[in-house]
């Protein structure tokens, strides 16, 4: 009779990346200051719980969609830490300055973004940007900013994870199949 054998399409799926966790990984792992999210989509909401090592100050341009995403939040997971910022421009210019890492889940703005990267340029840092409404900076106001991360970046850094997934498992097949080669020599 024929065995079954776990293939590739059952194993392959394990462990993979999600927004938040790539995110997160992109920003440096633990989140060191405040964390400024723009936005209140399905993007950013499903970021959020992946904010969970410090302050997060949430802004969006509409109160009532951002208090709508923070309502399906853990309120174990945001209460005390992540804050909700008033929808005007002159809060999310304050979060701008008080933010070390900074998360973009908002599409490019032209008429906002220069105002953006003004802020963010206006005192020295030693955290991120992380725009996930454009796929690459080029031709943008956001050049100007050299530690720019966007979607190319975190789509580049998942490829990246899948590659060295798929050389861990091609490694645990073949432990597998040496010990079980191994087992058949050492009945005989």
């Amino acid at each position: 009779p024929s065995r079954r054998r776990t293939s590739d399409p059952y194993v392959v799926g394990l462990g993979s990346a999600t927004y938040g966790s790539l995110v997160r990984r992109l920003l440096g792992g633990s989140l060191a200051g405040p964390t400024l999210l723009v936005g209140a989509g399905q993007l950013a909401e499903t970021i959020l719980p992946f904010l969970d090592t410090g302050e997060v100050l949430v802004w969006n341009r509409s109160r009532e969609r951002a208090e709508a995403m923070m309502s399906r939040q853990r309120e174990a997971q945001t209460a005390g830490r992540v804050t909700l910022l008033p929808a005007t421009p002159e809060a999310e210019a304050q979060a701008w300055q008080r933010a070390r890492d900074v998360i973009l889940c908002i599409p490019a703005d032209a008429a906002r973004d220069a105002e953006r990267v003004r802020w963010w340029r206006s005192q020295p840092r030693q955290g991120r940007v992380l725009h996930l409404g454009i796929d690459s900076a080029a031709g943008t106001v956001w050049q100007q900013l050299p530690d720019l991360a966007t979607l190319k970046d975190l789509f580049g850094l998942r490829d990246t994870q899948a590659v060295q997934r798929e050389q861990l498992l091609a490694r645990a097949r073949k432990a597998c199949a040496d010990k079980a080669q191994l087992a058949r020599l050492d009945d005989t």
